[in-house]
């Protein structure tokens, strides 16, 4: 039953929602005013190697108790008696990777706990690639977020090392390219949202636990690869501005049937 109103749900949004857009001088613009720029020719993620740093939000899970550090990233990782006792009830690191030298990554091996890590916010990076072993210390991680990056190559095996992963955030971001199934290895989300992004190109089929999806604002290499196949948990999709490489001028605006069938799916699941 969730199945095939799931599949009812993608075939009315696909038929009513799809539009052809007239030429503009921006590749996308909604009621907001927020626009989806071009991807840029190539990826130079050189930096200034003569000073690295790490800015990094450290909190314990309660807002009152948060500070921030800079790891400097042109020493090798370290931790002693005191960083020990500083970092024991982390729960989570917002990290700035704008400043970060290319050799250092994404800067993780600076961070102490990462087995006890529920979030993880990865801002400003700009990345060849995310190896599969990135994650692999996350054991416990429940949500990611990366926002305002480039990355220029996703591959099958990113995410693997995330099992544990219930929620992904990507916003603001530009991929190279992305594998489609660069996100097979999230067995446990559920919750993914992408907004602004350009480059974007995988399938939800094997998202066994996926119950929301939000695609928004957003350049895809292949709008109906993303629904080839629709897990049967999905309770909502919520897809606008979103706009094909294959065809430039056309996009996936909400529809009115959104609202009732995303309601069916809802009442079904409860039942």
């Amino acid at each position: 039953m969730m199945l095939a109103l799931a599949s009812q749900l993608f075939v009315v949004k696909r038929t009513a929602t799809i539009s052809r857009q007239p030429p503009e001088d921006q590749w996308y613009e909604n009621s907001t005013s927020s626009v989806v720029t071009p991807p840029q020719e190539l990826f130079d993620c050189s930096r200034d190697t003569t000073e690295c740093s790490l800015p990094t939000i450290v909190n314990y899970q309660d807002p009152l108790i948060e500070f921030s550090i800079s790891f400097d990233c042109s020493l090798a990782p370290f931790t002693n008696e005191h960083s020990q006792k500083v970092f024991r009830k982390v729960a989570s690191y917002k990290l700035d990777g704008r400043a970060v030298c290319c050799g250092v990554g994404i800067g993780l091996q600076y961070l102490h706990f990462p087995q006890n890590i529920k979030l993880l916010a990865l801002d400003g990076y700009c990345l060849r690639s995310l190896p599969a072993e990135t994650f692999g210390q996350f054991i416990k991680l429940e949500r990611l977020q990366i926002s305002a990056s480039r990355i220029n190559h996703l591959s099958s095996v990113c995410c693997r090392e995330l099992g544990s992963l219930q929620e992904l955030e990507l916003e603001n971001n530009e991929f190279g390219t992305m594998e489609q199934d660069s996100m097979d290895g999230l067995v446990q989300l559920q919750r993914l949202r992408v907004w602004n992004c350009t480059g974007v190109d995988f399938s939800i089929g094997k998202l066994e636990k996926l119950q929301v999806l939000e695609l928004e604002q957003s350049m895809v290499k292949n709008i109906s690869s993303i629904f080839n196949s629709i897990p049967s948990s999905l309770t909502k999709i919520h897809s606008t501005g979103v706009m094909s490489d294959e065809d430039p001028w056309i996009a996936v605006q909400p529809a009115v049937e959104e609202i009732a069938f995303c309601t069916k799916l809802q009442s079904s699941s409860v039942s």
